[in-house]
């Protein structure tokens, strides 16, 4: 079943590609077959195809992720339900909050930089950014903590 879906991904991605081979579109699909890699030569389309397979299920990832997040988050916190449930206006700024206080598993495990830093007292030390920590600093998001 797993192999089936897979290839069926993959047919359909692969159809998108060589569509755009002759009715180019301001999407996601036409701008990777756009790209050039490190050397300026055009993404093959196995690049291309492997790039769209992995945003989907990343995006797919993290949607249920979130969204499963935010279900306890409500199923463990009846002040927070019976706010939304008395005041459904606040219903569309949800899905943002819940990105930031629930960020996804990528967030957890956190994110190492891509050139030296130099924090006081901190010389010679390695250490890496943790998302979910960043989105609950109450220096930037007042009663950080609360949804």
């Amino acid at each position: 079943m797993l192999m089936q879906a897979v290839q069926e991904m993959t047919a359909y991605f692969a159809g998108h590609i060589e569509h755009r081979k002759t009715h180019h579109t301001d999407d996601l699909i036409s701008t990777l077959m756009k790209a050039k890699d490190k050397n300026g030569q055009p993404l093959d389309d196995s690049h291309v195809l492997g790039s769209l397979r992995l945003i989907l299920i990343a995006g797919i990832d993290t949607t249920w992720s979130a969204i499963g997040a935010s279900l306890w988050h409500l199923a463990k916190t009846p002040a927070d339900r019976e706010r939304l449930i008395a005041e459904p206006e606040l219903m569309p700024t949800r899905g943002g909050i819940a990105a930031r206080l629930f960020a996804g598993d990528d967030g957890a495990r956190g994110h190492q930089g891509d050139r030296d830093q130099r924090l006081p007292g901190q010389a010679g030390q390695h250490g890496a950014a943790v998302v979910p920590a960043a989105n609950r600093d109450p220096a930037v998001f007042p009663d950080a903590t609360r949804s």
